[in-house]
Formats: C-alpha cells, structure tokens, sequence
C-alpha cells in the first residue's frame, strides 16, 4: 500500500512539474510576442503593446486556473484568437495591431 501511494505521489509530482515548465513556456512566448509587437509596430505605443500582453497572460491565468474543463476549452481558443489576431497583424506590415486591438475593444463574451 505505502508503495502504491509513493508511486501515485511522484506521478503527481511530475505533472506538477510538467505543468509549471509548460506555463512557463506559455509566459516566455507571450514575452517574445510583446518584443514582437513593440519591434513590428511603429505607431503602437509600449503601452498597448504590455496592454496586449497583460490581456493575453489574464487569459492564460484564467485558462490554467479553471476547473471545468469546457470553461478551460473555451479560454483555449480565446487565447488561440488573440494569438493569431497578433500573427496576422504581424504580417500585415501595418503600423498599429489593429485586428487585436479590435479583439480586445470587444465586448467579452
């Protein structure tokens, strides 16, 4: 029984860990896309730049911290979204990132 539950423990452990290194990751690529932004956009601000950044790591906060799996699912694909809203703008040579500044002007769902 005792080693049953040691090996039922390190399981947990290691997800544990796993998890950490995985949301860490997440907030390391959220940083680069803020260097992204900033470095891309010549008429976006510093401040909307962290403004897009700050939203992004809410919802990923949110997205790790939810329970409910359908919930969690649904934090997925907002994040997806704004992620692609980024990529998109990135690539349009704009000088603002204004697919994700209408995305977050929007009223949440």
């Amino acid at each position: 029984m005792e080693a049953e539950h040691a090996g039922t423990m390190k399981r947990v452990e290691l997800k544990i860990e796993r998890d950490l290194n995985n949301y860490i990751s997440f907030l390391d690529e959220l940083d680069k896309m803020k260097g992204h932004i900033v470095a891309a956009f010549e008429g976006c601000s510093p401040i909307q730049a962290l403004l897009i950044h700050q939203h992004s790591c809410r919802i990923l906060n949110n997205m790790w911290e939810e329970k409910d799996i359908e919930q969690r699912q649904l934090l997925e694909i907002k994040l997806l979204t704004l992620m692609a809203s980024v990529q998109n703008d990135l690539a349009s040579k704009l000088s603002t990132p204004e697919g994700t500044l209408k995305i977050l002007a929007a009223p949440s769902q």
